[in-house]
């Protein structure tokens, strides 16, 4: 079966991983990701959480955020998280921006923090910054671009984007699922 030799090569790597090292997770929720998030903090020294899912996080340290997606009933587990982060010294990152010039700084910032790969879902960003195209670029850091529905089954516009001939590969159409398999290519690949 195809998903046990994923795991068991992840499992294989994660016993052998050497720190520091960082892991990227996004996503919408976290309901879905609770074991993965904890299991990625006891071994990596810096996880960084995007996507709506960083809301909840965001939330539940005080942060507005209006009115974006945030699992309300999941704020203490964020918060217990964090504790679990801090308890096993991991550093938690999370970003979620729809501004652009936010999402450039954060590109920015991943050099200076050793950052072996980005995952990065752009959004409607995909097919209109020219910014974050030369943020990723400058960076020299391999980035996967993620998009959870298939932009190429989408309107004309959305089969452009500015990122995919500078990615290290592009994953598009398989929902939330996408994250986890460029998280483990990122794993695998550059750490």
């Amino acid at each position: 079966n195809h998903m046990i030799n994923e795991i068991d090569n992840i499992n294989s790597f994660l016993d052998n991983v050497k720190k520091p090292n960082m892991a990227i997770v996004g996503g919408s929720k976290i309901s879905t990701k609770i074991q993965l998030l904890n299991n990625l903090i006891e071994q990596f020294s810096v996880v960084a959480i995007g996507g709506a899912m960083a809301n909840t996080f965001l939330l539940a340290n005080n942060y507005n955020v209006g009115k974006s997606l945030v699992e309300k009933d999941l704020l203490q587990e964020a918060i217990n998280i964090q504790l679990n982060a801090k308890k096993n010294n991991c550093e938690l990152l999370c970003h979620q921006s729809n501004a652009e010039h936010e999402l450039v700084n954060f590109i920015h910032d991943a050099k200076s923090q050793n950052v072996k790969c980005i995952v990065i879902n752009p959004g409607a960003l995909t097919h209109s910054s020219i910014a974050l195209r030369d943020a990723l670029a400058g960076v020299n850091i391999p980035f996967i671009e993620v998009h959870i529905s298939n932009i190429y089954s989408r309107e004309e516009f959305r089969k452009n984007s500015y990122l995919s001939d500078i990615a290290e590969g592009v994953i598009s159409g398989l929902g939330i699922q996408g994250y986890e398999l460029a998280l483990d290519v990122a794993i695998k690949k550059f750490n």
